[in-house]
């Protein structure tokens, strides 16, 4: 919808929009006219108002609010997206966890430990290295998308050189990554096999590697970063690229 359609609602009180950003259907004429898909999403009480565009919650809130007891099994949860629209939305999640009883597990009402313990990083500071990725869109889909053959090779030049000549390791030690589509512009001799895509799900395969190089840089949809914004470290929104 554009800005001038959604204004032209507020301004007429068809539409009312509360503190949280969910958006109300206050107009009493049932009779359809070219707001009647708009209308139909709204009353469903799914739609919500951030930065001027009105979005349809595909997890709405009240699926959860509907019932007494909701039980979420996960983990990480303070970094899922979930966690940002509950707290934007006031809702308090209690976190718990198991424990194994008399061999069952079950439900304690303390947070299992975590199992995860990262060595220390190093982030490579290497401003020659890096000079590929100085603009802000640099590495990104758009990027990709718009680079020339010089620009991959300079690029399989840098991966090469962080990998062999930089930390000196195998191809078994080093991982790569990058958005998958873009896999075969980038993999290069002495590291093609030891690649995984950057939007790959938790997974032990490579944790015997100790070289990463992400030439990737991922931003978050607008909705997303405005509901992280709007709650959380204006950090959240990109995540960068590293060697």
């Amino acid at each position: 919808m554009s800005e001038r359609n959604l204004k032209m609602m507020l301004d007429f009180g068809v539409i009312a929009v509360d503190e949280t950003g969910r958006v109300t259907w206050c107009d009493d004429d049932d009779s359809g006219g070219i707001l009647w898909n708009v209308r139909e999403y709204i009353k469903t009480g799914y739609v919500t108002l951030r930065d001027n565009k009105l979005l349809l919650w595909r997890l709405p809130i009240r699926l959860f609010t509907a019932f007494q007891e909701v039980i979420i099994l996960t983990y990480m949860f303070d970094v899922q997206v979930l966690a940002y629209h509950f707290e934007s939305c006031g809702i308090e999640a209690q976190k718990i966890g198991t424990n194994l009883i008399s061999g069952t597990y079950r439900f304690t009402d303390n947070p299992s430990p975590s199992k995860i313990n990262l060595p220390p990083i190093h982030i490579l500071e290497d401003k020659k290295l890096n000079k590929i990725g100085d603009k802000r869109n640099a590495l990104s889909v758009g990027w990709y998308q718009k680079s020339t053959s010089a620009q991959h090779k300079a690029l399989r030049n840098a991966v090469y050189n962080v990998i062999r000549n930089v930390y000196g390791v195998k191809s078994s030690q080093c991982l790569w990554t990058t958005f998958a589509e873009f896999q075969d512009d980038l993999k290069g001799n002495g590291y093609s096999k030891s690649f995984a895509s950057c939007s790959m799900r938790a997974t032990n395969k490579w944790r015997t590697t100790i070289v990463l190089c992400r030439a990737a840089t991922i931003r978050m949809s607008m909705w997303m970063a405005s509901t992280c914004s709007a709650t959380r470290d204006e950090s959240m929104k990109m995540s960068s690229f590293w060697w």
